[in-house]
């Protein structure tokens, strides 16, 4: 206990002083206010109680101790309970400078070989004694309230750096900080990227022409009726509150002109508003290589048009968003429009303010794209088109007896049609709709650039999808250190890891991570041929190892040995569809089996599948079954959007080479033997649609299987065979 005020405090180490008369005094004086006799008396963890009734049987009192005067009552020492985890720190660097030590204190005239650390330990907490104003604390520090920590939303404020700004659009994408590019990319890795800067370090690098940019922006927007400015007065705390920040943001684009991006901090929006209301549908990447391969099989004219501002052209719906404008952005709404913004502008800690009320989906509200999403889908109904049911981004109509397709990403529509005039027509209705104030300039011909695509459709029947400037990307950015040509992506040994091979570094992990993304969206689009080894690749993002680093460097190689190559669609056949369905079975470190399936509707793989399946099975027979009830799902879609879009399947085919699989597949548990039994009914679903004519199930030579080309990293004579099918290559 502390002699000064008898408050029993804890400490967590034990030093040995010696006993004067005067610490005996006070020890019998704080006992006779409990009404305890004067005794000295100490008890151990262990309940050993120890009386000494002789002050000269206690080790280490002194005979001749100076006196000490009796501190006054109001004179405290804090206990370890006041003490914030800080102070504690710093008793314990300080205690050999402080006169009145109250871990000295707690210990003083204990017989070190009583008083143990587990002892000191178990000491309760009195009551605190009550003090006057004018208490004396043993320091000079300043007491601080601890603080709770919460969980938020916002992130870093960096000032003066190049932010990151996303849009919506594949190409709209602004280039961040290096330091912060490895964790964007993972969200946002099939974005293409271009500098970007903020308002005050764009004014410094482009001078004038950001501060024209700058005001256009915020001019277009006032033409356009974004916002109507209000008095803070006129908003409740809650309000005020909620008002989002305003951002503008400058680039530089490869023309050489400068744009501003006016937009809105929307992700404290997140703190309130649910997925549901603020997730935006986009097409599909499959309904994207089905209608491609359409147009080229019926030669039909394309265009891909780029709406203008299109989230400001919707009207905002729902609960009301605020912004506030501050410090130098004021000037710029304030010089377009003064009369109209002067009187709103207030000051807050000495900086302008102005607050506005948003009428228009302001790009950077996270609920921006869902409006905007609506409108379109709600401006084409009326014009007629119907909205494909198993993909709410493709729409279609008839006109002159022939199929009008229109399928949109956000703000990047592309529309295709027989005709030529029913194109210039559509153009002309998107002009009136959308090119109020910015002109539509659609992109027309036979090579299109579409979501980080390149279409060309110059060969009549056959559409090339090739992704060069993204491969030329990742080969720049990782370059490889192998040196003679690689053949495949891949090596035999793909699928086996080692848990004793060394981790990768964090920065390093990251980078594996950033690049496998990237792998993963150029497989799924132009280079399918890669994608066996991507699909492994990504299982080991989490604790990615230097033998993973070295797949990747591969596969990197192959690309820069191979950079030229793309994907060919041709269409033979619109009312057959053929899937191949595959499995390699318990090819895994964990004995899971993988699973590969392609769809081709004459040459080139439309679509394509490679992952791993998520249970063990006991045997080949069932891997097979498990890998062709994962692609089923794939090709009921298929059918069904097929049907949608005018283009009803007559056959559609699953071929497999394990005849017994396709006996479960057709007879179910008819065919089901002593080592099939186990296998769960639901995987018999199949059955159910052969049963009901929805597909037909028909076996396949093991040598004809291209889907094997997904299950296992092939070598030699498989691979030029398989991928050349694939890929369509003619050479």
């Amino acid at each position: 206990m502390s002699l000064q005020t008898g408050n029993v405090i804890t400490r967590h180490k034990v030093k040995e002083l010696p006993m004067p008369r005067s610490v005996i005094a006070r020890v019998r004086q704080l006992g006779a206010k409990e009404g305890t006799k004067p005794v000295l008396c100490f008890e151990t963890r262990q309940n050993g109680k120890f009386v000494i009734e002789d002050d000269n049987l206690i080790t280490g009192v002194e005979e001749q101790a100076p006196q000490i005067a009796e501190p006054p009552i109001d004179f405290v020492v804090q206990s370890d309970e006041a003490l914030t985890p800080e102070e504690m720190n710093q008793d314990e660097d300080t205690k050999e400078e402080d006169p009145i030590e109250t871990e000295d204190d707690s210990t003083a005239g204990v017989p070190s070989q009583i008083l143990t650390d587990e002892d000191d330990q178990t000491a309760k907490s009195s009551p605190t004694v009550n003090t006057k104003d004018t208490t004396v604390r043993r320091s000079n520090r300043i007491k601080v309230k601890p603080t709770i920590l919460q969980p938020t939303m916002k992130g870093q404020v960096h000032e003066e750096v190049n932010h990151l700004v996303t849009q919506t659009g594949v190409h709209h994408i602004q280039q961040c900080e290096p330091e912060e590019a490895k964790i964007t990319e993972k969200i946002i890795h099939h974005l293409a990227f271009a500098e970007t800067f903020s308002l005050n370090k764009g004014l410094k690098k482009f001078g004038d022409k950001g501060k024209e940019a700058a005001l256009e922006e915020v001019k277009q927007l006032h033409l356009r009726k974004c916002w109507t400015p209000i008095h803070p007065n006129e908003l409740s705390p809650e309000e005020r509150k909620k008002a989002l920040e305003s951002l503008i943001f400058l680039t530089e684009k490869r023309d050489g002109r400068i744009k501003g991006r006016a937009c809105a901090n929307g992700s404290k929006q997140r703190l309130w508003m649910s997925k549901e209301d603020a997730a935006s549908p986009t097409v599909s990447q499959e309904a994207v290589m089905i209608t491609s391969a359409i147009e080229a099989h019926e030669n039909r004219e394309v265009a891909v048009v780029d709406i203008p501002n299109a989230f400001i052209q919707t009207e905002h719906k729902g609960e009301v968003v605020h912004m506030k404008i501050r410090g130098k952005l004021t000037e710029i709404p304030v010089s377009v429009a003064p009369t109209l913004h002067k009187p709103c502008v207030t000051h807050e800690n000495g900086s302008p303010v102005l607050h506005v009320r948003l009428l228009k989906a302001l790009c950077g509200c996270i609920e921006s794209p869902l409006l905007f999403h609506w409108k379109l889908r709600q401006d084409l109904e009326s014009a007629g088109f119907k909205v494909n049911p198993h993909d709410p981004c493709v729409a279609n109509k008839l006109v002159n007896g022939k199929q009008l397709t229109v399928i949109w990403h956000v703000d990047d529509l592309k529309a295709s049609h027989v005709e030529v005039k029913v194109i210039d027509d559509f153009i002309e209705w998107i002009e009136k709709k959308c090119g109020i104030i910015a002109q539509v300039k659609p992109s027309r011909g036979k090579v299109h650039n579409h979501l980080a695509m390149t279409l060309n459709c110059e060969t009549p029947g056959e559409v090339k999808i090739a992704m060069n400037d993204h491969v030329e990307k990742m080969i720049g950015e990782l370059p490889s250190t192998l040196g003679k040509p690689v053949k495949t992506p891949a090596a035999e040994h793909l699928f086996n890891a080692s848990p004793a091979c060394q981790k990768l570094e964090q920065e390093r992990a990251e980078q594996f991570h950033t690049f496998v993304a990237k792998g993963l969206f150029l497989s799924k689009r132009a280079r399918p041929d890669i994608q066996t080894t991507i699909a492994f690749l990504c299982t080991r993002v989490k604790e990615p190892d230097q033998d993973d680093w070295k797949k990747l460097s591969g596969l990197i190689h192959h690309l820069k040995c191979t950079k030229n190559l793309c994907l060919t669609l041709r269409i033979d056949d619109l009312n057959t569809a053929g899937w191949f369905a595959d499995a390699a079975f318990a090819v895994h470190q964990d004995m899971k089996s993988h699973t590969g399936g392609i769809l081709t509707m004459g040459k080139g793989a439309i679509l394509s599948q490679s992952h791993k399946q998520k249970l063990n099975t006991k045997s080949s027979t069932e891997a097979e079954l498990v890998g062709a009830s994962d692609i089923t799902n794939h090709l009921i879609w298929t059918k069904h959007f097929l049907e949608a879009q005018g283009c009803p399947c007559k056959e559609t085919v699953l071929h497999q080479d394990n005849t017994s699989a396709i006996l479960l597949e057709k007879n179910g548990r008819e065919s089901a033997g002593k080592r099939s039994r186990h296998i769960n009914i639901g995987f018999f679903h199949i059955k159910d649609k052969v049963d009901n004519q929805e597909l037909i199930v028909k076996f396949c030579p093991t040598d004809q299987m291209i889907a094997d080309f997904m299950t296992k990293p092939l070598q030699g004579k498989k691979f030029f065979q398989f991928g050349k099918e694939i890929m369509n290559l003619h050479n």
